[in-house]
């Protein structure tokens, strides 16, 4: 057996493996002997089959099975062995046809191209890179527009009796369908809430300043506003396939209760709410804290995009060459769907971009030796798992619990192929935060929305 390696064009190379008869013709004797005392064929007893008709019947495909086997072996090992960065899989030589037939034993070639990932230095790290860390200031409006969200979302909701609808209620309503303005006889009917401030302006109109038990009529798919007919019908009147053939557009509402939410007050209750007890005693501290609450999330917001910012940076000052036209062809035969070149070649530049990154990130991982424990893994499953359904970890062996979830879930490989990779690139970013230097930038909300949203571009 012999592998040679002749290189060819844009980081490729072809290795010619070349089999002797005597490397693979025992490995064929063997297997036929086992298939013979499997076989099952009428008119002999199982396992007694004459070896030349398995031969005749099976030889064919035993050899070829044997000699897949054999090039596989031989593969690996070469490109172990002399430690190849291999990209993708070898492709079979497309004019490498050879005639393999259990009745004309002989010595085989088989060619294959591979495709090399490419040699490079990070040079992105030993160059003083500069990194923008955004501040994002807290100003009153912000700190108010989130004690207004708070004092709704610990607020009461009431039903208000002989008082008109408003623009911020939540009605129940009951939908009927109309024929000559009456309600009719075994049409349309639903029953359903609408957020006032959902309605269009038409309808708003017409429903706005209505008490309990009052009515409105018009068409059902003027009632909400920016909704597609399919839309309406499906949310109001749960109808998947929109109106039946035949039913009218007219509807009736019906207001049947009014549900209004009444703001918290801003007292020790909502304090204790927000915060826990007794963890803030006044308007001040509570907004203080607030304050303080608002801007570690901010923080940790931009704390994100730094590390997403510093990634994108080492990719663009990192160039590599690729192998393309290798990589277009292996793409296209080894996916299991049929692709046209010119999907490959829309989709490729993404693919591509990828590729590059997780070469970037390997190298990082591997010259600074960072690396992901399976203890690391389970024990940010854990936290992910305490961080859904804590809350309803009342009364229980939390540690064992979540134990036996994280358990269940690390059986799941793209669980794990997932949180490895959360944790490494966490890992990645620190290690890159270390070597670049931080500068720090003040911007408002804004202005750092603006800036997320010029990337998007």
């Amino acid at each position: 057996m012999n592998v040679t390696s002749t290189p060819g064009e844009q980081l490729t190379a072809v290795l010619s493996i070349k089999i002797d008869q005597a490397d693979y013709q025992p490995r064929v004797e063997e297997a036929l002997k086992n298939l013979r005392k499997k076989v099952d064929m009428k008119g002999f007893r199982k396992g007694m089959v004459p070896p030349g008709l398995v031969k005749k019947m099976y030889g064919t495909g035993v050899l070829a099975e044997e000699l897949d086997k054999v090039l596989n072996q031989e593969l690996d090992k070469y490109i172990k062995d002399n430690n190849i960065n291999m990209l993708g899989q070898p492709l079979p030589q497309v004019n490498d046809q050879q005639n393999v037939d259990i009745n004309t034993l002989g010595d085989f070639e088989f060619n294959f191209e591979i495709g090399m990932a490419p040699k490079f230095e990070l040079d992105f790290l030993s160059n003083k890179t500069v990194g923008s860390k955004y501040k994002i200031t807290v100003d009153d409006t912000i700190l108010n527009e989130e004690l207004e969200n708070l004092r709704k979302r610990f607020g009461k909701i009431e039903n208000p009796e002989n008082t008109p609808v408003i623009d911020t209620d939540v009605i129940v309503v009951k939908l009927q369908e109309l024929e000559n303005g009456k309600v009719k006889e075994g049409g349309v009917e639903s029953d359903t809430s609408i957020a006032v401030d959902m309605l269009s302006d038409a309808a708003k109109k017409d429903i706005v300043g209505l008490n309990a038990g009052g009515t409105a009529k018009g068409n059902i798919f003027e009632l909400l506003k920016n909704k597609t007919n399919e839309e309406t019908a499906k949310h109001l009147l749960n109808l998947n396939d929109g109106l039946p053939e035949g039913a009218n557009e007219q509807f009736q509402l019906t207001v049947e209760k009014i549900n209004r939410q009444t703001p918290a007050e801003i007292n020790q209750e909502l304090f204790d709410q927000v915060f826990g007890p007794e963890a803030v005693d006044s308007e001040e501290a509570f907004r203080n804290k607030l304050r303080e609450e608002i801007q570690k999330s901010f923080d940790n917001e931009t704390d994100q995009k730094l590390g997403y910012d510093l990634l994108e940076q080492l990719l663009d000052a990192t160039p590599l060459e690729l192998p393309e036209d290798f990589l277009k062809r292996w793409i296209k035969h080894s996916n299991e769907k049929p692709v046209t070149d010119e999907q490959i070649a829309e989709e490729f530049g993404a693919f591509a971009r990828n590729l590059r990154y997780q070469l970037i990130v390997n190298k990082l991982s591997k010259d600074n030796n960072i690396t992901v424990s399976p203890e690391e893994i389970k024990e940010r499953t854990r936290q992910q798992l305490f961080a859904q359904y804590g809350q309803y970890f009342g009364g229980m062996d939390v540690d064992k619990v979540l134990g036996e979830w994280a358990d269940g879930m690390l059986k799941k490989r793209e669980h794990v192929e997932k949180t490895y990779q959360e944790v490494l690139d966490e890992k990645l970013i620190a290690f890159i935060k270390e070597q670049v230097s931080i500068e720090e930038k003040t911007v408002t909300l804004e202005e750092f929305k603006n800036l997320n949203k010029q990337e998007t571009v």
